[in-house]
């Protein structure tokens, strides 16, 4: 009864993963129908599709993880999709002080693979940075965490560098 009080308030009663995934007979992850959706709009570039689908399993189940990441990872796409990487970049480099700017540079590191560069640039900016600026610098920044995954290591090291950032 303690262990299921602790879970509870902990806000972990009832979300236990599978020890192992769904697969088919070829071995390949089978999704849950509405991620199946989420994941078919995001391949056909429908974003709007995409982040419906998500919201629905959200909608079902508020802890799932994977909908949650998913959500963010359309949100990144949505947002880089028609970026001119120059302008964004070039940009970024002329407004150092503009959120906007390092947000969307961020999104390009990323996408592009640079996760560490992209938490970093961010946490820089939150800790020369106050008001309104910082605090959409610092949802941000938590929006990308989710595109990564909390058991990223990167994500970790940033989480903690924001928290010394922000204190």
């Amino acid at each position: 009864d303690e262990i299921i009080s602790s879970a509870v308030r902990a806000g972990r009663a009832g979300t236990v993963p599978p020890l192992v995934e769904a697969t088919d007979d070829d071995g390949d992850v089978v999704l849950p129908p509405l991620h199946q959706e989420a994941e078919a709009a995001l391949q056909a570039e429908n974003y709007d599709e995409a982040l419906a689908a998500y919201d629905k399993a959200l909608a079902e189940n508020p802890q799932d993880e994977e909908a949650q990441r998913g959500k963010a990872r359309v949100g990144l796409m949505q947002r880089t999709h028609d970026a001119d990487v120059q302008q964004v970049r070039a940009n970024a480099a002329d407004h150092p002080d503009d959120v906007a700017a390092q947000v969307a540079v961020a999104d390009l590191d990323l996408l592009g693979g640079h996760v560490k560069d992209a938490f970093e640039r961010l946490v820089k900016y939150i800790g020369r940075s106050t008001g309104e600026d910082k605090d959409t610098a610092r949802l941000h920044l938590l929006e990308l965490y989710s595109v990564v995954g909390d058991q990223d290591e990167r994500v970790a090291l940033s989480r903690r560098k924001l928290a010394a950032a922000l204190f």
